[in-house]
């Protein structure tokens, strides 16, 4: 998964779990920051993330999300059950899944086959 979508993937599901809008997220991997800012509504989170200059549309469904991510054109479906969720990156083809701790985001993304760790 591109480093871009992984990190705004650990935004949006911190956004889902907290229901409201959060102003950054830490990539703990990578030891960096993301501003980002938008809005939240029952059925969408709209994402302007700073550091890559781009949109992310995020359309919800209960416990699931489709996210278009406008840097890479590329869409990502999740579903969060509980304290996990997993999902499927088209532009990687491929499977990811992960956990959710407090504040700390866990994403396992198959395509480099890491555990990456978020927090916000």
């Amino acid at each position: 998964m591109n480093p871009g979508t992984r990190a705004i993937t650990a935004a949006v599901v911190r956004i889902m779990k907290k229901n409201h809008m959060i102003d950054r997220i830490e990539d703990r991997s990578q030891g960096k920051k993301i501003s980002i800012s938008g809005t939240l509504s029952a059925k969408a989170i709209d994402i302007y993330d700073h550091s890559r200059i781009c949109h992310v549309n995020v359309t919800v469904d209960g416990h699931h999300a489709t996210l278009h991510d406008h840097k890479t054109g590329k869409y990502l479906t999740m579903t969060i059950s509980g304290t996990t969720f997993s999902g499927y990156d088209s532009g990687s083809s491929k499977n990811f899944s992960g956990s959710i701790r407090d504040t700390t985001i866990d994403i396992y993304d198959s395509e480099d086959g890491h555990n990456h760790v978020y927090a916000g």
